[in-house]
């Protein structure tokens, strides 16, 4: 498997968003920005080979998913409109989302120090703020979401 890019961790992560919360045009054009400058600060992926790739990284780099997926919004089947949650969908918290797209780049770097970590902390905690959650209906929680939700993050 060939070495992750940054177009590869963008890719992931935004379509991660993306997949969730069916973000707008403008949404996604917003997030990359942030993401690229935050990626940049973090020296991702110059900071060297990952320890171990997260699974939805291992996913885009072998298929494209989340490409593919964000390139083609019209033939996914999906409505893409985003909505506001109400009282039967499931919702997991901001610190929740945080903590699961965190550990997407600790996996891979752990040796990131404290300062990184918490501006990395801080940046999602703004995105996922930003984009209304937990008051916008997420399509899906992925599994590491949900865990780190039920376990009080």
């Amino acid at each position: 498997m060939r070495q992750p890019k940054r177009h590869d961790w963008l890719n992931t992560y935004v379509g991660l968003l993306d997949a969730a919360f069916l973000l707008t045009e403008e949404e996604q054009f917003q997030v990359i920005a942030i993401f690229k400058k935050l990626f940049t600060a973090l020296r991702v992926p110059q900071r060297g080979v990952p320890l171990e790739l997260p699974p939805a990284l291992a996913m885009e780099l072998t298929s494209g998913f989340y490409t593919i997926s964000r390139m083609k919004p019209a033939d996914n089947g999906r409505l893409r409109k985003p909505r506001a949650a109400t009282p039967t969908d499931l919702v997991a918290s901001v610190e929740a989302w945080r903590d699961v797209l965190l550990g997407m780049l600790l996996i891979a770097y752990p040796d990131m120090d404290a300062a990184e970590r918490l501006t990395a902390a801080k940046v999602f905690e703004n995105v996922l703020t930003a984009i209304g959650v937990p008051q916008r209906a997420a399509m899906f929680l992925p599994d590491d979401v949900v865990r780190a939700h039920l376990s009080g993050s």
